[in-house]
């Protein structure tokens, strides 16, 4: 990570400086292990008057898809992230989703049916084209990734049962926040948010995704500082592979983002562009 840094331009005097504040705390990982959850309230759901549990019915997988959730929910159990929970009155099916252009499959769960049964948290998600003012005239920054950033966050005991899952063969009960329930989203905002007071006006945040940035190379190593330090009083876990410590432009929630400005990510509009056009009323 240093030496991509130092590749972008960071100034060759300063390295040592950066090096010692990357270094400093144990925040950086490669793929989430057996680390505690992150020290913050946990997600407690609030279910409508008369909720009903929802238990869905075993769904038949192709073999190799089957291998792959077992695989994968022997690790999340051994992980402590979920546990096996033959007994649960909720239910909601495993939909394993193939990623995009590899022959490997993500795990997400289909929460519909509980979603429909709680009241959401009501709460404000950032807008782009107000928070992104306060970057015109910066020309350094950092990008951040909080590694299986929902994963990192404690679920309520009360609210487990309610976002289990079931695969062709067991039901698991998650003890982390998993995506897909109604709340993840805002509650992942809204922790994140309350974990930086400190950097307010000195970084973006949206969801998972933390630009840091400044207008000279020593104000940014100390926001730098400010930022792992708090990463670190919180337990929270940064992706050493996704994120960068210096950059002159930066791609940010489909923008462009340097000392020129903010603009909309081209490659994003001629997507746009690219697409087909509706046919019928239903499209």
């Amino acid at each position: 990570m240093i030496a991509k840094a130092m590749e972008n331009g960071f100034p060759p005097e300063k390295e040592g400086k950066l090096r010692t504040i990357v270094y400093m705390y144990d925040i950086w990982r490669l793929h989430l292990g057996p680390d505690p959850p992150a020290k913050v309230p946990p997600l407690e759901l609030r279910m409508k008057k008369g909720a009903k549990p929802f238990r869905c019915k075993p769904r038949a997988y192709p073999p190799h898809v089957r291998k792959f959730l077992q695989e994968f929910n022997d690790e999340l159990v051994r992980l402590g992230w979920v546990y096996e929970n033959a007994s649960s009155r909720w239910a909601c099916p495993a939909l394993p989703v193939k990623k995009p252009g590899k022959d490997e499959f993500r795990q997400t769960s289909d929460y519909r049916p509980a979603n429909a049964e709680t009241e959401p948290i009501a709460g404000v998600m950032p807008i782009l084209q107000v928070i992104t003012e306060h970057v015109r005239g910066m020309c350094f920054f950092g990008l951040f990734d909080f590694i299986k950033g929902f994963w990192q966050l404690p679920l309520a005991k009360a609210s487990q049962e309610i976002l289990s899952y079931m695969t062709d063969a067991k039901v698991y009960t998650p003890t982390r926040v998993p995506q897909g329930c109604s709340d993840a989203s805002l509650h992942f905002q809204v922790t994140m948010e309350r974990c930086f007071p400190k950097l307010l006006y000195k970084h973006l945040l949206r969801i998972d995704d933390l630009l840091l940035y400044a207008e000279d190379v020593d104000t940014y190593l100390e926001k730098l500082g400010e930022l792992f330090s708090l990463m670190n009083e919180f337990g929270l876990k940064l992706s050493a592979a996704k994120s960068s410590l210096f950059e002159r432009s930066v791609k940010w929630c489909g923008k462009i983002i340097d000392g020129d400005g903010v603009r909309h990510d081209p490659q994003r509009i001629a997507a746009l562009r690219e697409m087909p056009l509706p046919s019928t009323a239903g499209d």
